[in-house]
Parts: C-alpha cells; structure tokens; sequence
C-alpha cells in the first residue's frame, strides 16, 4: 500500500507537515529496529548525516524535508511499501545510469530498488576501515567526492588546466608549475584588483586561483565506454558490417575522402570499429572559461586534444569489446573538420578575408579591390561551371 506522502509540499507550519513528520518517523524508525540514529532526509543533510530522532525530529521542522525524496528508499520503503508512481523520465533516467554501472564495471551491479539490503541503514554508518576496505582504502569524505569518484570511472570527468589570460599559453607539461607567462610575463593567478569585494579578497589571500581555466574532456575513456555497451558497440561497427555498397554516397564513409584514407592505411582500417554520425555521440571535448573567445589562438587550447589524437593514431589505447568479449587496441583517426568559414580561419590559419580568401584557388584567386568603398569583391566563380554552360 502507498503511503500518503503529500504532506511533504504542505507549509512547515501546517498540521498537515506535523503530522506528516511524525509519520515518516515513525514509519522509519519502526523498520530500523535497535538503530538509534538514521540517514537525516533535512534539506542540508541530504541523507548523508546520521542523527537521532529527536534531532531529525528538529531538523524536519525547522528547516523542511528535501521534497524530491519521494522514494523513501534509506528508510525501509522498499521492503515494505509498493513502488509510489514516479515519473517516466526519472525511471528511464534510472535505468540508463544502472545500465552504464553494469557496462563500466563489466558485470552485474545490484540493483538499488530491487536487490537493495534489508539492512541498508547499516551502511551509513562509517565501519572501521581496518574491518571493510584493505590497506590505503577509505570512504570518500562528503557525498561530492563520492560523486566526483564515480564520475570520474565512469570517463566523465574533465581535466582542469590553467591558461594564460592573453591566451599565449597553457600551464601544463613544462610549464605545469610556471607562475607566470613565459611570453608576457602576465600573471597565472587573479589578483584582489580583479574584484572589489572584500570575501574575494580575502579569498585571494588564501587560496591561488587562477586567472583562466580550460576544462578538458578526455577522449579515450568515452570512445571506451561506447564499445563497452552492448546497445552502442553494434553502432560502433556499423560501417563495417552494415554498410550498403553503391556509387550513392549515404554517409561520409562513403566519401572519397574516407575511402582513399582506407586505401592509404590499409592495416587501420581493419581494425577499429565506426561509429554512425548521430547528436547523441557528439563530444564536447573543450570548455574555455572566459567572457571572451580566443578566436586566432584556438590552437593553444587545442593542444591537449592533438596529443591524445597523436596518442590515438600512434599507439592507441587497450579498450573492451562488449560484442565479443575481447579486447582490442582502439586507435582513432581525424578525417575533416566542419565549420563554418570564419571558424575554418581561426583553425586553419588561413585568411578568410583579403585578396587570397579563397582556400580552394589560393593564390590564383580571382579578386580585386573596389577604390570607393576600399573592400574586396569576388567575380571569378563562374570557372567553376561546366564548359557547356550557358553563363
């Protein structure tokens, strides 16, 4: 039977809230027998503290329950109550991460609703960790590292690195350590100048935080985790095992340029697995904090991606098979990039503007400057046409 659970969106003042309260800790208690403290579902507590009762009592009515907790799965529901009716996108949302624990892992995670511990409450409490972890183990400090340690096994975890706030460099390899420039001499750190408040100030004195950060997101540990699922490896061989063969051109595979860098490296092309071209696998692999884009000096931020796209093509990384169950060394290559053509400048260090714009003609191309106005005008495209044409 469902247990009413309304009371948790009434007013703290309410008697509905009261009474609500009083409920719940009976209800949780009553499942918890000889426990004197429980996970504490306040607000701030978030489940990760242990109190009392009375306190969590206090904690209920004085600051308010965390109204998503509609599960009361730290507190005995799931032995005694039927699943309440959450919505759709949080069961999905449930199942996909479940399925991505069971994919990292290599095998079956227990299942948190189905295969939970009666005595699930005993986990909360910290053991003494010469009694549950080997040597040098230990329990995350806070919910956050917890979090942040999943986050990170599981490749979804980016790298901070410290730039420059001229954008002339970025502090890592040898210059890891540098605090300042080697260009201009421009500082690593923000300084108090930077901001007027006396808490950044006093934060500045304290702590070093740097002027610029590039937020890196690995490639290697999610083109991994692609071909360690079952539902995603089969989309990942695609263009070896399902491609159609035909003068159309229905995908980029079937491009020249794809087919011609088959030719040239024969032994990569039997060996990695394709991927369709969909939304859901586009990668962010750079995040550049800053109000501003670095527009020309992109290639400095670039510089961990090339690195682990050289590692890639030169030695490649050992990575799990789903499908067959075997390993194999992944290697990955980069065909085109698309852009539109200011960005093809700030990639290619091509002028997009000016007497030579065109990358196609070069120097042959076809321009001339208007004396009135002082800009460049662009007449000779009709080349391009067949020689029948009427133009």
């Amino acid at each position: 039977m469902a247990i009413d659970k309304s009371w948790m969106q009434k007013s703290k003042v309410s008697s509905e809230y009261h009474e609500g309260v009083l409920e719940f800790l009976d209800f949780a208690f009553s499942n918890a027998l000889g426990k004197e403290m429980l996970p504490c579902p306040y607000i701030c507590c978030n489940n990760c503290l242990m109190q009392k009762r009375e306190i969590m009592y206090d904690h209920l009515l004085d600051n308010g329950i965390a109204r998503n907790y509609v599960r009361w799965l730290m507190h005995g529901e799931y032995e005694f109550c039927e699943p309440t009716n959450t919505s759709t996108n949080e069961s999905n949302m449930h199942d996909e991460m479940q399925e991505m624990l069971n994919d990292a892992f290599e095998m079956p995670m227990p299942n948190v609703e189905s295969e939970r511990s009666p005595h699930v409450h005993e986990e909360f409490e910290k053991p003494n960790e010469d009694e549950a972890f080997p040597e040098g183990e230990t329990l995350p400090s806070n919910y956050y590292e917890a979090k942040k340690k999943i986050l990170r096994d599981l490749g979804l975890h980016y790298i901070k690195i410290d730039a420059c706030p001229s954008n002339c460099m970025l502090y890592s390899k040898e210059h890891a350590n540098s605090n300042e420039c080697v260009v201009y001499g421009v500082s690593r750190w923000k300084s108090s100048d930077d901001h007027s408040t006396d808490e950044f100030t006093n934060l500045a004195k304290k702590n070093k935080i740097p002027a610029k950060v590039l937020c890196y997101f690995s490639l290697k540990p999610r083109l991994q985790r692609l071909y360690m699922s079952p539902k995603t490896t089969s989309h990942m061989k695609w263009h070896v095992d399902g491609r159609m063969e035909g003068e159309m051109m229905r995908h980029p595979v079937d491009s020249l340029a794809w087919k011609n860098f088959d030719n040239v490296h024969p032994s990569f092309a039997l060996k990695p697995h394709w991927m369709f071209m969909k939304q859901t696998f586009f990668m962010l692999s750079l995040l550049i904090l800053g109000p501003t884009a670095p527009r020309n000096d992109i290639d400095i931020y670039l510089q961990p991606l090339i690195d682990e796209l050289n590692d890639l093509w030169d030695i490649g990384v050992e990575t799990y098979d789903a499908s067959t169950k075997q390993n194999f060394c992944m290697r990955a290559a980069i065909l085109w990039t698309i852009n539109d053509f200011l960005a093809y400048a700030n990639l290619s260090s091509w002028s997009t503007k000016g007497k030579f714009a065109c990358p196609i003609c070069n120097k042959d191309c076809s321009s001339f400057l208007l004396q009135n106005r002082r800009k460049w005008c662009y007449m000779g495209h009709r080349q391009f046409l067949p020689i029948d044409h009427r133009f």
